[in-house]
């Protein structure tokens, strides 16, 4: 009979396992010096994107961050493994290992995430102190060590299905030329109906298992897995942000069960759609994008009074059939 894996509470400023410190460059921005060397090094920064990388620079007068490590900011959840030696700004902190791979930082990340998130309630601020005395669960070995090969083991196991994924590619050449069909004018209201996300505040959801779809424009707008109640949930449908971090007007076609901050708004398709129709609109909603920005927010009345151009047939309707096979020419 296999024995059953344990786990144990380590804090991550358990010196046999982990250095937490707070970062050797912590540059601000605009204190950043342009030199003639080459511009190499990822300058990390709290951004939630491009693995907290905000751009790269040459070799700057504070001395670089170790790579192999991970990298935390504090104020904003945000945490990142880093392969590779790099500056930061300011507010990161850093956890090195001696244990570390690619793959037990992929393990360590989100346990540290959920950390970040009980450091962030009422007057429980985020500081470098209050994280030290965290701890993390981990599974452990017989002696009651991290179990390091289970951990990497766990990632390896994971990953090995997406790198088939990508190496078989999921995309092909469109088959269907566009210019083949007239085109034409309609407005979003003449298909969907609209209604804002009412998921409520971040701050007070909860983790669970139902995607949080915010005003995001990446990742399809993913945030995070909340717990709500199932009456504030939306599903197969095209959600378009109302606002946020550069991506006003931007439209995402969701093929799953999902709830919506207020600074997004979910159509409803009046009339059944099928979903390569969804995903077809969702990017001419997308192309209208450049109109909107923080100072001409995406409201739900402007936007059922936006204007999309679509395949039409040769009666003017919405040619829906050619939509479903240009998508499908796609996708395998």
């Amino acid at each position: 009979m296999t024995k059953s894996l344990q786990y144990l509470p380590f804090e991550l400023s358990d010196t046999r396992y982990f250095n937490l410190h707070s970062t050797s460059s912590g540059i601000d921005k605009v204190r950043l010096k342009i030199t003639n060397s080459l511009e190499c090094f990822p300058y990390i920064t709290r951004t939630d994107k491009n693995n907290g990388c905000d751009m790269f620079v040459g070799k700057q007068d504070k001395p670089l961050d170790k790579g192999n490590s991970i990298t935390i900011g504090l104020d904003t959840q945000t945490v990142f493994y880093q392969p590779t030696d790099f500056y930061t700004g300011q507010n990161v902190q850093i956890l090195e290992s001696k244990f570390m791979t690619k793959n037990i930082a992929l393990f360590l990340i989100p346990l540290i995430k959920k950390q970040l998130v009980l450091l962030n309630w009422g007057g429980n601020g985020a500081t470098l102190g209050r994280l030290r005395v965290k701890k993390i669960v981990l599974p452990v070995d017989e002696k009651g060590e991290p179990n390091w090969d289970y951990m990497d083991n766990f990632i390896n196991n994971q990953i090995k299905p997406l790198e088939k994924l990508a190496d078989e590619s999921l995309l092909t050449y469109p088959l269907i030329n566009l210019n083949s069909v007239p085109w034409s004018d309609f407005y979003i209201s003449d298909f969907f109906e609209a209604e804002r996300g009412k998921s409520g505040a971040k701050r007070k959801l909860y983790s669970g298992q139902i995607p949080l779809v915010s005003a995001r424009k990446q990742f399809n707008a993913f945030d995070s897995f909340v717990t709500v109640d199932e009456s504030k949930t939306f599903k197969k449908s095209i959600s378009v942000n109302n606002n946020g971090d550069g991506g006003a007007g931007l439209a995402f076609f969701h093929n799953y069960k999902y709830v919506a901050t207020q600074d997004v708004t979910a159509l409803i398709e009046k009339e059944f759609m099928s979903n390569e129709v969804k995903l077809f609109i969702s990017v001419c909603i997308t192309k209208q994008a450049d109109k909107f920005g923080h100072g001409n927010k995406l409201n739900t009345k402007r936007l059922l009074h936006q204007k999309i151009m679509l395949p039409v047939t040769i009666d003017g309707k919405p040619d829906f059939n050619f939509m479903e096979k240009y998508i499908s020419s796609i996708m395998n």
